[in-house]
């Protein structure tokens, strides 16, 4: 159900207005160029936003 929310708000230029609780505020910048990245795999989308093992959980969250 989340996907499907995230898709619809990008589908509708709307995906600023979304907001993702295990992100630190400083990775904002991070987040605005992410759709010019390219990703091999989960664990580069991982490396690539600093994710926080501790607090969240990839595998729960990462999906």
């Amino acid at each position: 159900m989340q996907l499907a929310f995230v898709n619809l708000l990008l589908n509708n230029n709307k995906l600023m207005q979304l907001v993702f609780e295990m992100m630190k505020t400083d990775s904002q910048s991070l987040l605005n160029r992410i759709q010019q990245q390219q990703f091999d795999s989960d664990s580069d989308l991982k490396a690539y936003l600093n994710w926080d093992e501790e607090g969240w959980d990839w595998e729960f969250y990462g999906p």
